[in-house]
């Protein structure tokens, strides 16, 4: 099961050893979504994604297209055409990931923002790409715009074509959590305009100190610490149960940021998200796949046993015998197994770090003897 609470990478986070760390630490978090942004390290930014794509195949991919001026506005400089010819085609062709349209767009009147929407994602859908639509500033758009309608043209096309996210921005504060009850509003009326709503998934979603609901942000932006994490995830649970969101953000960005005792609480914070497995109610329970052959009988021999390493189906082969059959020796043996496969996942990210650290040697070595010279 993916963790639901993930990271949005921001700029200057994507040279090779920061990049290896990074997903190293995805690996063990293994979100359902991380959120990558462009920037000033386009090209890494690039790599980066299409190395988690590669790694975590799990892990899907929100890419915003942070080049040439940014992403803010981008829907009033080109065309729906031009953005799925343009950009998506030049850029992003053949890549499994969602594009990001546009970046914290508000206005009085946002028909034409919707227009633009319905268009380019018909035109998304005809070219095989997926988009991650409506990344709004937190508490936008205003109740009143959203039962006017004004963004019914952006609703009905996510309706026609549910491949593709509603993507907004939320972000609390002590005794402010409107941003994401605010969400239901527009699910309320796109189900009530179309009878779906859509995948949702919070591109940035973090604790903004005195937060200012008409600017969509904090006046003062500040690093949340590991607290605030945890409670950023106690109300996602309480108002967005299920909801996916990436948590703003991992660089420094005005302040923001994560600490290495965040990363951690990430992931022990969502280790009672995934339900302990039940004995099924079957009346003519299905043949059961046949695990790996059980372990070597211990016969007092102090000769160590190799590691049993198993693939993760076959550990779920072997707890459903354990569930389906009820005997001892199938508890056992799953007991045995999962600490092995355990070990050979993290056997697997220690030398993931190891090559991060000799990255990151080799790169401060080079830098010193460049700086000798």
């Amino acid at each position: 099961m993916s963790a639901l609470l993930s990271i949005h990478y921001v700029d200057k986070e994507y040279s090779d050893g920061q990049r290896a760390e990074h997903l190293a630490y995805l690996k063990r978090l293994r979100p359902a979504y991380v959120n990558i942004l462009g920037a000033s390290q386009f090209n890494e930014a690039v790599a980066f994604a299409t190395e988690v794509r590669q790694h975590i195949p799990e892990t899907q991919v929100i890419f915003r297209h942070f080049k040439d001026g940014g992403d803010d506005g981008l829907w009033t400089r080109v065309t729906p055409k031009w953005f799925i010819e343009g950009i998506c085609n030049t850029y992003y062709k053949g890549r499994d990931w969602y594009i990001v349209t546009d970046n914290e767009a508000n206005a009085d009147d946002l028909r034409p923002y919707a227009l633009w929407h319905a268009e380019v994602i018909q035109r998304a859908s005809d070219a095989g790409i997926k988009l991650a639509v409506g990344r709004f500033p937190t508490h936008n758009p205003a109740t009143e715009q959203i039962n006017a309608g004004q963004l019914d043209p952006m609703w009905h096309a996510l309706a026609k074509h549910p491949e593709h996210i509603w993507s907004p921005n939320v972000y609390f504060s002590i005794g402010n959590h409107d941003g994401l009850k605010h969400i239901n509003v527009g699910l309320r009326r796109m189900q009530a305009v179309t009878g779906k709503t859509p995948t949702v998934v919070l591109g940035e979603y973090a604790y903004a100190k005195d937060l200012d609901p008409h600017k969509g942000h904090g006046s003062e932006l500040q690093a949340s610490g590991e607290q605030l994490l945890a409670t950023g995830y106690e109300l996602l649970k309480q108002h967005l149960p299920g909801t996916p969101a990436c948590w703003y953000c991992e660089g420094d960005w005005h302040t923001f940021g994560m600490t290495d005792a965040m990363r951690e609480r990430l992931i022990t914070l969502q280790a009672d998200s995934i339900p302990t497995p039940q004995p099924p109610i079957v009346t003519n329970p299905p043949p059961t796949p046949e695990p790996p052959p059980p372990p070597p009988i211990d016969d007092g021999d102090t000769t160590e046993i190799p590691p049993l390493y198993v693939t993760r189906d076959q550990l779920d082969a072997i707890l459903q015998n354990a569930l389906t059959r009820q005997e001892e020796k199938w508890l056992q043996y799953f007991d045995l197994y999962r600490q092995s496969f355990a070990e050979k996942i993290a056997q697997e990210v220690r030398i993931d770090m190891a090559r991060a650290l000799l990255d990151r040697n080799k790169l401060e070595t080079n830098e010193n003897e460049r700086k000798a010279s």
